[in-house]
C-alpha cells in the first residue's frame, strides 16, 4: 500500500460524509477524483487509485455501493469522522486540512489506523464464514485460552461433529472439570441474524450439562429477540457477535500478525 495511497483514505471519507451532510443523496464515484484534486493540492492521484480506495472504504465498511455509479457513507464511517473531529476539537475542519505539521499527521494517523481496523474485522469476519465450521471453533477455542480461561494454555477442546448434545466447544477451568464453560458457535453465512431459537436450545444444552452459564457466538449479529431471551432464561448466556469476535482476536492477537509499528518523536526542550 503506497503512501498517496493512504493519503487518499481520509480525503475520500471526508467528501463522502459532506456530501451526506449537505445533499442527503448518494455520491457520485466519478466526481472523487476531480474534489480529492480541487480540495487537497498536495495529494496527486489517478483514476486507478481512486477506485482502489473507493473499494477499499467499501470493503471496511465505511460506504456502501447504492449502485454501479453512486456511494454513501455508512453508520460506521459516519461516526468513524465524528469521533476524529470531536477528538480534536476543531473548530474548523477546513482550516486544519491546509495545515502541515507533525500533530496533524499524528491526528491523522488515528483515523487511518481506524479505517485500517475496521477493514481487518471485516476480513477477519468474511474468512472465518469461508472455512469450514470446524476452523470456528477452533478459533474460539484458542481465544478464551488466550484471554485467561483454563486452567492450561491446552485445557481447552473443540469437539468437532462429536454429538455432544448443543455445543460446539468446552475450557476446562481446572484439571479435575469441576468447573467447565461451555460455548456454542454459529457461522452465520446466509443472510438475518441469530434469532431466539438457537438461544433456547443452548440453554437446554448447558441444562442438561448441569452448567448455569455459557458463551454464543456468531460470526454475524444477534436479533432483538435472541438478545430479549438471552435475559429471560434462567442461564447466564454471554452472546458475542461479528463485530465483538473481530475486535477480542485483534486484541488477543490470535491469528493476527503485527506488520508495523510507527513511533512519533518529538524535541523536548526541558531535557537539556
Amino acid at each position: 500500500m503506497s503512501l498517496n495511497y493512504i493519503l487518499l483514505l481520509k480525503p475520500a471519507l471526508e467528501i463522502v460524509w459532506e456530501n451526506n451532510q449537505n445533499n442527503k443523496k448518494p455520491y457520485p464515484r466519478n466526481k472523487l477524483k476531480e474534489e480529492i484534486k480541487s480540495k487537497y493540492v498536495h495529494i496527486h492521484t489517478d483514476e486507478h487509485e481512486v477506485s482502489d480506495i473507493i473499494r477499499e472504504l467499501i470493503h471496511s465498511g465505511l460506504v456502501r455501493a447504492v449502485d454501479d455509479s453512486k456511494i454513501e457513507i455508512t453508520n460506521a464511517g459516519e461516526e468513524t469522522i465524528k469521533a476524529h473531529r470531536a477528538l480534536y476539537k476543531l473548530e474548523n475542519y477546513n482550516t486544519y486540512r491546509k495545515e502541515d505539521t507533525i500533530e496533524v499527521f499524528e491526528r491523522d494517523i488515528s483515523l487511518y489506523s481506524t479505517i485500517a481496523r475496521n477493514y481487518l474485522k471485516k476480513t477477519i469476519l468474511d474468512e472465518l464464514k469461508k472455512q469450514k465450521p470446524f476452523f470456528l471453533e477452533k478459533t474460539i477455542t484458542k481465544l478464551l485460552l488466550k484471554m485467561g480461561y483454563g486452567y492450561t494454555d491446552s485445557s481447552g477442546f473443540t469437539l468437532g461433529n462429536r454429538d455432544w448434545e448443543g455445543v460446539d466447544g468446552v475450557i476446562y477451568q481446572d484439571r479435575l472439570g469441576l468447573n467447565k464453560i461451555y460455548y456454542q458457535a454459529k457461522r452465520h453465512i446466509t443472510p438475518g441474524d441469530v434469532g431466539p431459537s438457537p438461544i433456547r436450545d443452548f440453554a437446554s444444552a448447558l441444562e442438561l450439562k448441569s452448567c448455569s452459564s455459557g458463551i454464543f457466538i456468531t460470526t454475524s449479529d444477534f436479533s432483538h429477540e435472541a438478545i430479549k431471551q438471552s435475559e429471560k432464561l434462567n442461564k447466564n448466556i454471554i452472546l458475542i457477535n461479528g463485530q465483538e469476535l473481530a475486535e477480542l482476536l485483534i486484541e488477543y492477537e490470535v491469528g493476527i500478525v503485527k506488520t508495523k509499528t510507527v513511533t512519533f518523536y518529538n524535541f523536548d526542550m526541558s531535557s537539556f
